[in-house]
């Protein structure tokens, strides 16, 4: 699982570049660049592609489970000898399932964070008053000059707040939108008004639902931080831009009360606005003035001159393991291998006391497979592939033993004789995902005969 992460992290990069570009280049609209980071959110969570779209992307190192540890490469040994004698033999698993919980615990957070403003949200509204007639008619006039499509949400009409946003939610899904409006409503211009019901046309409040989910799976990603920030000033800006084309001449009354919005915003004591809320705050300066000059130039979105289905088909691509970004399993082979296995020293101490079990008893199995497993680790991988084949004259695990045995020997560089044991292994009832993903086997991966063996 922590290898998926980090692989949709590595590969919405390609995709965090694009977006970039293009929001820099300021030669397409704010829908096109909102839609792009929407990608890049969707990429950072989505699962691996499955095999049979022709895309393989392999499954992490949990899918299929080790049963020997290869020796670790020259350059580990101290570390192996090093972590393996001060945190004991298990020190990776240990530190893995580590990671594990703290990735759980982050998780945890967040949701127990966004259900409470949810609630915080929701013990306001209880305190809202109904939206008289006139407020009604005034928003069904604005949503019919922006040809809103969609049904007009629930008004509430709640004191205290600072500016009118759109909110989903949390616990009916099925449940139409809530548009919540300050109680100084007359003084605001019709244009204000229409930039949350442009944001219910958008299904802003249901982007807001990806942002939570990814948050939650990638909190500890500053990545997914700053594409989400970068999401909700390109959905403002997408929205100022529809709302200009409909209000041209509110331009300067929607600039000026976006500025006391804001101003009322950093005094306001109000509850942080909750899960589903389609709004972006904490503008910065460098946001807002960008913001303001859109608004004020009058800067619009050309949006059916430009190619979005191709600029997303293109993102995609450049997401898809096996173009820009590498594979899972790709990916697997270039991280550096965190070493599970015993040290030298508890390696050569469980050899010399196989041996002596075995000069007592040379039929007990158990002390077989753990000389064999001390060799392994030595990097005796010849040699123990002729104590496997003991361990399966002995009957002692033998399926394990062949398993075992075919990485040994592949580890060893006898590929033919590697071939031959997996075979044997296969028979005995060794899943054929094993050897798919298993890196002690990689010596045999290319080989047509490796292929015909593992083939569904």
């Amino acid at each position: 699982m922590l290898i998926w992460l980090l692989f949709n992290a590595l590969a919405g990069l390609a995709l965090v570049l694009c977006a970039w570009v293009l929001q820099r280049s300021k030669k397409f609209g704010a829908h096109v660049v909102h839609t792009l980071w929407l990608l890049v959110l969707l990429r950072m969570i989505a699962p691996p592609v499955p095999h049979w779209l022709g895309l393989e992307t392999g499954s992490p190192q949990a899918a299929a489970p080790v049963l020997i540890e290869s020796g670790a490469p020259a350059y580990q040994r101290e570390i192996v000898d090093l972590m393996s004698d001060s945190f004991g033999n298990n020190w990776s698993n240990d530190l893995a399932l580590l990671l594990v919980v703290l990735w759980a615990l982050g998780c945890a957070f967040v949701v127990v964070r966004e259900v409470h403003r949810d609630r915080c949200l929701k013990r306001a509204l209880a305190q809202a008053k109904p939206a008289s007639p006139a407020l009604l008619q005034r928003i069904e006039a604005v949503a019919q000059r922006i040809q809103l499509k969609p049904r007009l949400p629930e008004v509430r009409v709640v004191e205290g707040i600072d500016s009118p946003f759109l909110w989903s939610p949390l616990v009916s899904l099925k449940r139409r939108a809530i548009c919540i409006i300050p109680s100084h409503v007359a003084a605001l211009p019709d244009s204000v008004l229409a930039h949350e019901l442009v944001h219910l046309q958008r299904r802003d409040h249901w982007v807001a639902w990806v942002e939570f989910a990814a948050l939650a799976i990638c909190w500890w990603n500053p990545l997914v931080h700053f594409v989400r920030r970068q999401l909700q000033v390109s959905a403002e800006l997408a929205c100022d831009s529809e709302v200009l084309r409909h209000f041209p001449e509110e331009r300067h009354a929607y600039a000026t009360a976006l500025v006391e919005t804001l101003e009322r915003d950093c005094a306001a004591e109000w509850c942080t606005p909750a899960l589903g809320t389609a709004r972006a705050v904490g503008w910065d300066g460098a946001e807002l003035a960008q913001r303001l000059e859109r608004i004020l130039e009058g800067q619009r979105d050309h949006r059916r001159r430009t190619p979005l289905r191709a600029l997303a088909a293109v993102a995609i691509a450049l997401s898809l393991p096996g173009m820009a970004a590498p594979g899972l399993e790709q990916l697997e082979r270039w991280l550096p291998t965190i070493p599970n296995e015993i040290s030298v020293s508890r390696a050569t101490q469980m050899l010399e006391l196989a041996n002596a079990e075995l000069e007592l008893d040379p039929t007990n199995g158990t002390a077989v497979a753990s000389r064999a497993r001390s060799m392994i680790a030595l990097g005796q991988y010849l040699e123990a592939a002729a104590v496997l084949e003991r361990q399966v004259e002995l009957n002692h695990q033998p399926m394990n033993a062949l398993y075992n045995m075919a990485c040994s020997l592949a580890m060893g560089g006898d590929k033919e004789a590697a071939l031959k044991a997996l075979e044997r292994a296969l028979a005995h009832g060794i899943p054929v995902q094993f050897p798919r993903h298993d890196k002690d086997l990689r010596n045999l991966w290319p080989m047509p005969e490796f292929q015909a063996l593992v083939a569904p």
